[in-house]
């Protein structure tokens, strides 16, 4: 049976949310109130298909940071958010600027800021862009954040699943920690299966947990993905990027649809690819404008709107 999946590439707005409590006076003040607990509250949809955004938990401030710098994707090659201009913001690598200011994503005040803002748009859950559980370059990081925002999902309603990047495993060998990519792997895939598929709001697909691959970029044959694979007690529903289950022969479920600036590719994938999978997820993006030429990290402009 097919199974079709609508996935929207949203644009978040960041609009700072503030929340305060009343205390009981009958309390005394040396008994201060509990925070009241409520469960999530459903947002009633017109429309039934599940929307999921693709999430990336990797900005950091010099106050959240062990060195006290900017994370990469606030100052790119050539941006310096310590500079702050006369329109009282600072300089960093993004022609919109944060209504919140530029902030740590593993802060738990944004996070709740950002889901509440997804929940009420009636999005239905995030897919985190995740980098595994090693300690090279800003993976841990990433870890951290996911973890943070892992916690608040359950509060605010929202399921999840993991994207996972594949490519980091060639530099997570390169700096010592692996023997291979894919013994990396398996590590990375045994602290999913132990700390994450068996979450009650882990995304499901055909009774198991979703897992996407961005890629694959390293593990590029079915038999590695067997191998990796082969450590898990449930293999999960498998996607890979579109066009590339080949890569990953019978251990793939399907394929998701990116976003690209030609509507060709994705009108192809809707048409002749998408007929083929038994597990599809389609796209869409409200626009998009490329920092990284500006920013010096590489990359041609991409303005799409």
């Amino acid at each position: 049976m097919k199974r079709s999946i609508t996935l929207l590439f949203f644009g978040i707005v960041n609009v700072l949310i503030a929340a305060g409590c009343a205390g009981d006076d009958n309390k005394g003040p040396d008994k201060p109130t509990e925070p009241e607990t409520l469960a999530p509250v459903a947002i009633e949809k017109t429309n039934s298909t599940k929307i999921y955004v693709h999430y990336m938990p990797w900005f950091e401030t010099n106050e959240s940071s062990a060195d006290k710098k900017w994370g990469y994707h606030w100052t790119m090659a050539n941006k310096n958010p310590n500079n702050v201009g006369a329109n009282n913001r600072r300089e960093i690598a993004s022609y919109y600027y944060p209504l919140i200011g530029p902030y740590h994503s593993g802060d738990k005040n944004v996070i709740e800021n950002h889901l509440l803002l997804m929940k009420y748009s009636g999005i239905d859950g995030v897919l985190i862009d995740w980098y595994g559980t090693y300690d090279v370059n800003d993976y841990r990081m990433v870890k951290e954040n996911t973890e943070q925002l892992i916690a608040m999902l359950s509060k605010v309603g929202l399921e999840y699943a993991i994207v996972y990047e594949d490519r980091v495993t060639t530099n997570v060998v390169n700096a010592g920690k692996a023997i291979s990519v894919t013994s990396a792997t398996k590590t990375d895939l045994s602290y999913l299966q132990t700390n994450c598929f068996s979450n009650a709001n882990y995304i499901k697909i055909n009774g198991k947990p979703l897992l996407m691959n961005f890629g694959p970029i390293v593990l590029q044959t079915p038999a590695e993905w067997t191998n990796v694979f082969s450590s898990l007690t449930t293999k999960p529903t498998f996607l890979t990027l579109w066009d590339q289950s080949v890569e990953a022969g019978d251990n793939a479920s399907g394929e998701y649809a990116w976003v690209y600036k030609n509507s060709t590719y994705l009108t192809n994938f809707y048409t002749n690819t998408k007929p083929k999978l038994s597990v599809a997820m389609g796209s869409a993006y409200p626009g998009f404008k490329d920092f990284y030429a500006e920013g010096g990290g590489g990359g041609g402009n991409w303005l799409d709107h």
